[in-house]
């Protein structure tokens, strides 16, 4: 009889703790059970067998357990639907200050016959991927793509497809028209801060200024029924203003998911004004709960948060995790403007991290492979840790950058996770007094 090695107990307060495990119930137990687990030979018998039914008690061997859970995992994975995203384009409207898009050559917009393509090979994936598909860019909502992404959305919608746009929202308002009627049920905005804040960091490239425009058209969105999630990239110039931009949101009765996004590095540009994983989340820790902004949430952990979430509300089990992101996911993929593929779009349009083409054929090159194959199960390091079904071994692009492969752990952002945790904890419990 032994404590599953996947277990982590987290203290909460002075009273109570959180039992952690993937595939089992999250508990939150007081001192006298952590006691009893620590010294199970002394436990209870009626302790003891509710544990072992949760599953935090297992009478194998750790090495047992960890290949059996493994071998489970992945012979169940096939089930997991992936998801679809297109680029319409790679133009922008904006001038964004810290863009990792800088470097591409932007004169390129998706034709007809690679939407036909696209949606040729979706078709054909149905029963691989969900009934949702992504649209990003560049910035696709601009006048110059109406024409082709209307046909995109109506081809789409012929099929039985739903939608989601990333946006930067300044045409936001020009396009509700196209997108209520075409299936788009949420458009995804960024909102770097305050006014003068946001004003600085996304320009348009003839107009300047944008957070009122795109203030509007979020709130005129949600009249009409399209959700709207608020993306704050994060770094050093706008962190301590993001409690003024959930309030000035409150103010404008906006009622959106924020999610906060750190700035980094991608690809090899350099951005002076990142901020590192310690010092964003110590920072960031520290004004969510000066402010008690219960109203935002760490992108980073949004998967996580989401399954606990799920968990602690349903009563339900935590899901383990074999992969980080969609990115590492089998049927996740982004097809851009040139008739390439994507695993991740921190590297889109990138070449080097291109993992095939759809057009004008469709091939899959040995990039897809490898990420693909990266699972926690396939690193090393991972495979004796007791968190790497709860952080699946880290983002695979943060792991290249860092060590020059895929198969390595990125660790800096799980070194948080369970200080999140308690800090989450803690806000729910003031919402729901």
């Amino acid at each position: 009889m032994n404590l599953s090695f996947f277990v982590n107990i987290t203290k909460l307060n002075d009273h109570e703790y959180l039992l952690l495990k993937p595939n089992s119930r999250p508990l939150i137990v007081d001192k006298e059970v952590v006691r009893t687990i620590r010294n199970l030979n002394n436990a209870p018998r009626e302790v003891v067998e509710i544990l072992t039914k949760e599953g935090f008690i297992t009478n194998l061997k750790p090495e047992e357990e960890i290949a059996l859970f493994y071998s489970f995992l992945e012979q169940n994975e096939p089930q997991i639907r992936g998801k679809y995203s297109i680029a319409i384009t790679y133009n922008c409207n904006f001038a964004c200050t810290y863009c990792y898009e800088r470097g591409i050559n932007k004169e390129s917009t998706i034709s007809r016959d690679m939407i036909d393509k696209f949606y040729e090979i979706s078709t054909n994936d149905r029963d691989k991927i969900k009934n949702n598909i992504g649209i990003t860019g560049g910035e696709p909502l601009m006048y110059e793509n109406a024409e082709i992404l209307e046909y995109f959305l109506r081809e789409g919608k012929r099929r039985g497809f739903t939608f989601d746009v990333i946006t930067n929202g300044y045409e936001l308002t020009e396009f509700l028209d196209m997108l209520k009627k075409n299936n788009v049920k949420i458009v995804k905005v960024t909102l770097d801060g305050p006014k003068e804040i946001h004003d600085k960091r996304r320009i348009h490239r003839k107009d300047r200024e944008t957070y009122d425009k795109i203030l509007d058209g979020i709130k005129e969105a949600q009249d009409r029924g399209i959700k709207v999630t608020i993306f704050v990239n994060v770094d050093s110039q706008n962190i301590n203003y993001i409690p003024q931009l959930v309030n000035e949101l409150k103010e404008n009765e906006i009622d959106a998911p924020i999610l906060l996004k750190r700035v980094n590095e991608r690809s090899g540009v350099r951005y002076p004004l990142a901020l590192s994983p310690k010092e964003y989340f110590e920072r960031m820790f520290k004004i969510i709960k000066e402010h008690r902004l219960k109203d935002v949430l760490i992108y980073e952990f949004d998967v996580f948060y989401a399954n606990l979430l799920n968990a602690l509300s349903l009563g339900t089990p935590i899901p383990a995790r074999l992969r980080y992101c969609g990115g590492a996911s089998p049927s996740v993929l982004i097809f851009d403007p040139r008739g390439d593929i994507y695993s991740c779009d921190y590297v889109l349009g990138d070449k080097r991290f291109s993992v095939g083409t759809y057009y004008p054929e469709f091939k899959l090159n040995v990039n897809y492979y490898l990420w693909k194959n990266r699972t926690a199960s396939k690193i090393k390091e991972c495979f004796n840790c007791k968190l790497s079904l709860l952080c699946s071994g880290g983002c695979p692009m943060e792991a290249y950058r860092t060590h020059g492969t895929l198969y390595k752990p990125y660790c800096e952002e799980t070194k948080y996770l369970f200080e999140y945790i308690k800090l989450w904890l803690s806000l729910r419990r003031d919402q729901n007094d």
